[in-house]
């Protein structure tokens, strides 16, 4: 047999073995190791080298085909023990021809290991038989092996080290509870007697490192809470992907090879299998020893570490302010001792040294005050420091548990407690505006001080000039006193530096001082903000189950008997009472004010009546009568929740205050916000009260006011009091029954209400129909009334689901919101009514005036002999006046309400910021950090393709979220509504004399519309994530697609931009169109509108005016010529008519005198003389009527005149002709009907 068909056999015979049998390694075929160290030996077996490895390699690949079945025999745990420890691989034990069961003859493969993969590495490097791209395929397969054995030798030791740190717990334990035991008996005072001031001022400084460790420590450990929380999160994750990788694993080892495969390529891949299952079970084993690790000491380490830490701040903040408080006392007390010195010296030296000695006497007084405010301020440093530290940390604590317990009730009572606790911004304010004198003052006195430290001569030089002034005084005879002189000077000197030293601390401190507060004042508003964003998400109560029913019903009762019982108002007459006798002229005066006060409205209300007659009048024109029944209404309403008011704020007094006392204080000031509403409003809608004398409101809507109210009140106040003393219990289980309870009561109330007052026809709408049934708050009514009965359902629904305190918050502002529009209702009342008296005022005035001028000026008339004075400038327009008034006064309106309702939403408003969490498309939300976005998957990728490798790209996409959505329908909502009342912002903004006429003004809006129109689409699609560049694309397209299909809409919308800045044609031009003439009215994107002369709109499209013949008749001039046709007989004198029609036209007072009027004479009618006046009027608005009157006037004058209007003439002819007598016979039947023949002949002729 040759050797090529030797070959070919054994290729056959080693490629069909079938997979029952077992394929033994023959001693004529080498291992699979051998095989990876042999070389190719052309005597080996007999066969060729090639021969031999390919079988050798064959033999390898079935017995790899077998595995998957040992793989699975593996996991039983009657048949196979796990693998071993030290990272070894599943076993792949032969089988047993026919049996099928484990061979234990056989050994098991050994465990993979980084030499081995090196070893197999250079032997596929340093085969030739294989060509240099299968080689490095192969190469880069044990390569990625070689990485997942390095990422299971890594996992091994992560796990080794949790297993050792979870044993090693215990330990850390009893140190803790030593270490925690040795700080609670350390904390004590320190005793500094026997140090000096440099040693308290180092010891202070070493108080304070371990105040900054101390805190550095119990910041990590909180840390260390939140990254344990993490922790745990991501070790789940990885084990979780673990199984996943060791399931793929297990897959792929029992896939049996592809059969065209390479064996050394199968081997290769075979291999990383085996590595990507070690590496993940190792992964999964590290996994699970992070998670014990994490339960154990989650349960007992980390909350004692917590502790431990806290205890350690705790103590090193006492040694700290003891410190401080020790320093501050012994710089006071030397800077008092030098003071007392300083004076005490000074009464010991002689004359000539006093000087000085004062001067050093009063800098040691000032630099003992200095000390004082030095002290002062770094202890209130020392507590804004501390303050500004527990709102950090108290932040950051609610930022954990947020995170831990997620959007629970629990969180939500934490959140509003810690709201409670924030402090006040107001008075930090106050501080910060007072503390800016003290700063510069400081700045001041530090620059004059400074100024003197510098220009201070050196010392010998000064005491040289002290010794030449006392050489008077017998210096030589004391020698003594120049060594009391320099002592003086030297101690100045020291006072004078230690000053400057001072003065910079305090400014150092006041200005430290004052950037704490500020932040802390930022930090007050984040926090703020926070709460209050997400507050509102969290249910505080659990939803509400009919099944809980009677146990709220029993529940609702006991609180009733809490809030109204016996007991209750006992316990709080005795606080009333202590009260009374701890300040007896405080409630002795109070209640001696309302006696009065009560006493007063008796007599008041007497008065209503008299000023309603007194307005009712017409003659009367006094605002007074409406101003004293404003007073008198608002006595009236405020009279009871005054006492309400007193009431519940000596109830939450400091000294006498109880939790009872508390909840009855809320409940009271709810009730008198409550009566200052709606018992106000019901007195403006009394009988003869401002609404129907003063305001002119209709008596049946007065009416139903008052009888819609009268109930409303009664049950409002009882379920007003018991829902905010419920709320302000902070009871769960008072606010989860009898609370919800009151609170359905209440929207109850509130929907009935609404649904009565403002039902689409009842009087509340007809009055506002009689004052303006075209506004849009009239055409509303419908939807106003579903908002008003709507509103408080929802609300009451947000309650039944457990969401009680937003429902709650919710409420309020809702009807802090309508209390906007009536009183905002009230003053516009009261300004038109003041408005309506100062026009008459004026108008009266006017009138007198006229009359005292008209007097004069006939009495001056008379003394002059006729001469009448000219008259004098005409008065402002009354009607003009108030309109401008009025429509000052809206804006002013318009400003309050826009202030007033941010001041009302200013809270809740924070709260929408959750909807920026809510994404609904796009990549990494705009909110993420850089940090967070780099590590997270990529969003959106982009694929690149270079050859035959691929590159991704990250591309960065904007998440859009509900809140973008929500902007963006906002937007563009006010955005339209900016684009349709432009018009009216704008006549309102551009002063009414520029030189503008109506139709550039009409352009000026429009294209005004346009630009907001389009601003706010593009910032919409910018809250959307539509940029340009993603759509410019699509647009282009969209613009070819338009262009072919939608052509004439945009040929039309071109033309209506050049009609709009070339203005061949504008608003208010009288134009002929083709067959239509009319006055343009309406300009719009696609057509124009045309008035014709029927009052007929007629649309025509824009492109007919850019591409069609138009006429305008007042483009450039207004001015336009009338023709009148005028026909005189002849015979008459043609200069003589001339003269006549020109002398009518001159005098009518519309045709213009230049130019002048013209007449033509035509030339000869066949009746008449023709004649034609032109004459050209200033507008086009008087052309009929020009018309109309210059033929009156005409025929008026031709009558006078006597010229007659002929009418059109024709002179008929008949003539009669004789026939000859031989005819006569035959013709004379004819002849005799002819009628030519009866005429006479003296008749006969042109007739």
């Amino acid at each position: 047999m040759s050797q090529p068909v030797r070959v070919l056999a054994i290729l056959l015979f080693v490629t069909c073995v079938p997979e029952g049998l077992s394929f033994a390694v023959t001693p004529g075929m080498a291992s699979a190791d051998d095989i990876a160290g042999a070389q190719p030996d052309e005597s080996h077996n007999g066969y060729p080298a090639e021969v031999n490895l390919l079988a050798q390699s064959q033999a390898q690949r079935m017995n790899s085909l077998r595995s998957p079945l040992r793989v699975a025999r593996a996991q039983e745990p009657a048949a196979t023990a796990q693998p071993d420890a030290g990272g070894g691989t599943p076993p792949l034990s032969p089988v047993t021809p026919g049996a099928g069961a484990q061979s234990p003859a056989e050994p098991s493969v050994p465990a993979l290991s980084a030499e081995d993969l090196q070893l197999r590495i250079q032997r596929i490097q340093s085969d030739p038989s294989l060509d240099e791209a299968l080689k490095s395929q192969i190469v880069g397969i044990y390569e990625r092996a070689l990485q997942e054995l390095a990422a299971a030798d890594k996992a091994r030791a992560r796990a080794e080290q949790f297993r050792q740190q979870r044993e090693s717990i215990t330990q850390e334990i009893k140190k803790l509870e030593a270490e925690l035991a040795s700080l609670e008996a350390a904390a004590g005072t320190v005793n500094a007697d026997d140090l000096s001031l440099e040693d308290i001022q180092k010891a202070a400084q070493e108080a304070e490192e371990r105040l900054n460790a101390a805190r550095s420590a119990r910041d990590s450990v909180e840390a260390e809470v939140t990254r344990r929380n993490s922790s745990r999160q991501s070790a789940k994750q990885r084990a979780d992907a673990a199984q996943k990788r060791i399931e793929a694993a297990r897959q792929a080892l029992a896939a049996p090879p592809k059969a065209d495969q390479i064996p050394a390529l199968a081997e290769a891949e075979r291999i990383l299998h085996q590595a990507e299952w070690e590496s993940a079970r190792r992964e999964a084993e590290a996994s699970k020893e992070e998670l014990a690790y994490y339960d154990k000491a989650d349960e007992a380490l980390l909350p004692l570490q917590r502790r431990v830490a806290a205890q350690r701040l705790r103590v090193a903040e006492g040694e700290f302010q003891q410190w401080q408080q020790i320093l501050a006392q012994r710089r006071q007390a030397e800077a008092v001792s030098r003071a007392e010195k300083a004076k005490q010296r000074r009464e010991q030296l002689p004359p000539a040294l006093r000087t000085v000695a004062e001067q050093v006497e009063k800098s040691a007084a000032e630099v003992a005050q200095l000390t004082a405010k030095v002290n002062s301020v770094s202890a209130e440093l020392t507590r804004a420091n501390q303050q500004l530290e527990e709102l950090k940390q108290q932040f950051q604590t609610t930022r954990d548990r947020m995170g831990v317990v997620g959007m629970t009730g629990a969180l939500g009572l934490w959140l509003r407690a810690q709201r409670a606790k924030l402090p006040d911004t107001y008075t930090l304010w106050q501080r910060i505006r007072k503390r800016q004198e003290d700063i510069r003052q400081a700045q001041w006195n530090l620059l004059e001080l400074s100024d003197r430290h510098a220009q201070a001569p050196p010392l010998e030089e000064e005491i040289a000039r002290w010794r030449s002034r006392l050489m008077g005084e017998d210096l030589d005879h004391h020698p003594e006193w120049e060594e009391v002189l320099r002592e003086l000077l030297t101690e100045s000197y020291s006072l004078l530096e230690q000053q400057v030293k001072l003065y910079n601390r305090w400014l150092n401190d006041l200005v430290d001082l004052d950037n704490t507060e500020r932040a802390t004042i930022r930090l007050i508003e984040e926090y703020r903000r926070f709460i209050d964003e997400h507050i509102l998400w969290i249910p505080n109560t659990p939803a509400f189950e009919p099944s809980q029913w009677s146990e709220h019903f029993r529940l609702t009762l006991g609180v009733i008997n809490t809030l109204v019982g016996v007991e209750t108002w006992s316990e709080i007459g005795g606080i009333i009472e202590r009260d009374v006798v701890n300040n007896p002229s405080l409630w002795m005066s109070t209640v001696l004010l309302l006696l009065i006060w009560g006493l007063l409205l008796f007599r008041l209300r007497k008065i209503l009546p008299d000023l309603a007659a007194r307005v009712s009048r017409g003659a009367f024109y006094g605002f007074w009568p409406t101003l004293h029944a404003v007073a008198i209404t608002v006595a009236e309403t405020l009279w009871l929740p005054s006492a309400l008011f007193f009431l519940a704020w000596r109830l939450v007094s400091p000294l006498e205050s109880t939790s009872l006392s508390l909840v009855i204080a809320a409940g009271l000031r709810s009730v008198a916000e409550f009566l200052l509403v709606f018992d106000g409003l019901r007195r403006v809608a009394a009988a003869g009260g401002l609404g129907e004398a003063h305001f002119g409101w209709p008596p049946n809507l007065a009416t139903a006011l008052r009888r819609q109210l009268r109930w409303f009140i009664f049950l409002g106040v009882v379920v007003t009091y018991f829902c905010a003393a419920i709320h302000a219990s902070n009871d769960q289980r008072w606010e989860a029954g009898p609370g919800r309870l009151a609170f359905l009561a209440m929207m109850a109330l509130y929907a009935v209400m609404a649904a009565i007052l403002f039902r689409p026809r009842g009087s509340v709408w007809e009055a506002v129909r009689i004052h303006n049934d075209r506004g849009w708050f009239y055409r509303g009514r419908t939807v106003w009334w579903l908002a008003g009965v709507g509103t408080p359902i929802v609300l009451a629904v947000l309650s039944l689901l457990g969401y009680s305190y937003t429902a709650i918050e919710l409420a309020q502002r809702f009807r802090e919101t309508i209390i906007l529009p009536l009183g905002l209702g009230v003053l516009e009342e009261l300004f038109n009514r003041w408005l309506v008296v100062r026009k008459q005022r004026i108008g009266l005035n006017r009138a007198r005036q006229k009359r005292m001028m008209e007097a004069q000026s006939t009495e001056a008339a008379t003394e002059s002999g006729g001469v009448v004075a000219p008259p004098a400038e005409s008065e402002p327009d009354l009607s003009l006046v108030g309109s401008q008034t009025r429509r000052l006064f809206g804006t002013l309106q318009v400003v309050l309400a826009v202030f007033l309702l941010w001041w009302i939403w200013a809270d809740v408003l924070p709260a929408l910021g959750m909807l920026r969490q809510v994404r609904l498309w796009g990549g990494t939300p705009a909110a993420v950090s850089a940090a967070e976005a780099t590590s997270a998957a990529p969003v959106g990728t982009v694929s690149v393709q270079e050859g035959a490798q691929a590159a991704t790209l990250p591309v960065p996409v904007r998440a859009v979220t509900l809140a973008d959505v929500l902007l963006a329908v906002v937007t563009l909502v006010i955005g339209a509504m900016f684009a349709k009342n432009i018009a009216g912002l704008m006549e309102i903004v551009l002063p009414q004399r520029l030189p503008v006429d109506p139709g550039l003004r009409y352009a000026l809006h429009t294209v005004a519309s346009y630009l907001v129109i389009g601003v706010a689409i593009i910032l919409a699609c910018g809250r959307l994530g539509l940029q340009w560049s993603q759509a410019q694309w699509l647009v282009a397209a969209l613009g070819v697609g338009l262009g072919f299909g939608l052509q004439e809409i945009f040929a039309n919308f071109v033309s209506g931009l050049i009609i709009l800045f070339e203005r061949p044609i504008r608003v208010g031009d009288l134009v002929t169109v083709g067959e239509f003439s009319g006055v343009v009215t309406k300009i719009r994107i696609r057509a124009t509108t045309i008035l014709n002369f029927e009052r007929r709109e007629l649309i025509i499209p824009n492109k007919e005016f850019i591409t069609g013949k138009v006429i305008n008749w007042t483009l450039s001039d207004r001015t336009n010529r009338v023709e009148v046709a005028v026909r005189v007989a002849y015979g008459t004198d043609p200069d003589r008519v001339i003269s006549l029609l020109l002398d009518v036209a001159k005098n009518h007072p519309h045709v213009m005198s230049d130019p002048a009027p013209v007449v033509l004479f035509e030339g000869f009618g066949d009746s008449s003389l023709n004649f034609r006046l032109f004459a050209y009027v200033a507008n086009y608005d008087n052309r009929l009527t020009v018309i109309n009157g210059l033929h009156a006037a005409v025929y008026r004058r031709l009558t006078e005149e006597g010229i007659s209007i002929p009418f059109p003439q024709r002179d008929i002819h008949i003539y009669y002709t004789e026939q000859p007598r031989s005819n006569q016979s035959s013709g004379a039947g004819e002849a005799s009907s002819s009628p030519e023949s009866q005429i006479p002949p003296q008749d006969k002729g042109p007739i």
